[in-house]
């Protein structure tokens, strides 16, 4: 081997080993799948509420979903809200000698749902060849919207609603009888209960 040889090899040995090392460095140490996050979050606006939150349900569910190409199964856990609007309450048959009166509250129903995205898991995705990662974007934002429209409904039924009732009869009754109140309690749109 000439001596030309010698240093051409022993200068590609040295790139190789430098490139090797630069790799290392920023894969490893600086973690080349970091994200890098940039966000400039500013307030809408603000809604003043005055719901009486009486029942959090807690859901979880497979979720299938399959378009443009893609088919996915994510492992979606979430929650919601049930409340009573007690800005729409109103008091009839008060009687302040007795400490007597009947609350007409309007039903409970579910204030807000959410799907939980750090116990939410992209189970599988299976591409088509040639299908674009913007499906698969669409076929993930799609899922997730769905999705909390399935909570939603679950968290609403007929049973959650009446827990939420149950709850909320429970509550206003010992508060108003911690006031020195006996509080009969009516829903809109149904019989009384007491």
């Amino acid at each position: 081997m000439s001596r030309n040889q010698k240093v051409l090899a022993a200068v590609v040995a040295v790139l190789v080993v430098v490139a090797c090392l630069a790799a290392v460095w920023v894969f490893v140490l600086h973690g080349g799948d970091a994200i890098r996050w940039r966000s400039d979050f500013h307030i809408d606006r603000l809604e003043e509420l005055s719901e009486l939150v009486t029942l959090r349900v807690q859901v979880s569910d497979v979720l299938c979903a399959e378009a443009d190409g893609v088919r996915a199964a994510f492992l979606v856990a979430g929650d919601a809200v049930i409340s009573v609007d007690m800005g729409l309450a109103q008091v009839a048959n008060r009687d302040d000698a007795a400490r007597t009166a009947t609350l007409l509250l309007p039903g409970p129903s579910v204030l807000n749902a959410r799907v939980d995205h750090r116990r939410t898991l992209t189970y599988d995705v299976r591409r088509r060849l040639f299908t674009s990662s913007r499906a698969e974007s669409r076929v993930r934002d799609a899922a997730m919207a769905r999705a909390q429209g399935l909570i939603e409904v679950a968290a609403g039924s007929k049973e959650n609603i009446g827990r939420a009732r149950s709850n909320a009869e429970k509550t206003l009754r010992l508060l108003f009888k911690r006031l020195g109140w006996d509080v009969e309690i009516a829903w809109q749109g149904a019989g009384r209960s007491r």
